[in-house]
């Protein structure tokens, strides 16, 4: 584990996607902590290792990325969600936001979700409270 990196989960069903999510992180200079299957072993991982960054799928089988983010929310507040999905549009954005997300990414943004890691790191390093935020084509809103 390293000290001057941000920790970071990734929550992932696929595990060639896991794999990849896993080597980009590290490249980006996240400590990749741990990695789950499903959302309920993100939760239990997220409240055993308490990561200031998850990295959630959308859809996976069992309890959704969603309602594993209230979860996360819940057992470790200082922690901040991106959701990731195949899906788009502001339905999306709505639904990771009330499920209490740092943010939301489709898949395949590369250089969107890197940002809104740094961001999500850079807030918990800052202390800051859990506002949701979209990450989108480099610019912030509410």
């Amino acid at each position: 584990m390293d000290e001057d990196r941000p920790r970071a989960l990734i929550v992932e069903d696929n595990a060639a996607v896991r794999s990849l999510l896993r080597d980009v992180l590290g490249e980006w200079g996240f400590d990749v902590v741990a990695v789950a299957a499903s959302g309920e072993e993100g939760v239990e991982l997220a409240e055993r290792f308490r990561p200031a960054v998850v990295v959630m799928d959308y859809r996976m089988p069992g309890i959704d990325g969603l309602e594993a983010t209230r979860r996360i929310r819940e057992v470790a507040p200082g922690t901040r969600v991106v959701v990731i999905s195949a899906s788009e549009g502001p339905a999306m954005d709505g639904a990771a936001a009330a499920a209490g997300a740092f943010a939301y990414v489709p898949k395949g943004s590369a250089g969107e979700l890197r940002r809104a890691l740094h961001q999500a790191a850079d807030a918990d390093l800052a202390g800051a409270a859990g506002s949701t935020r979209r990450v989108r084509g480099g610019r912030r809103g509410r």
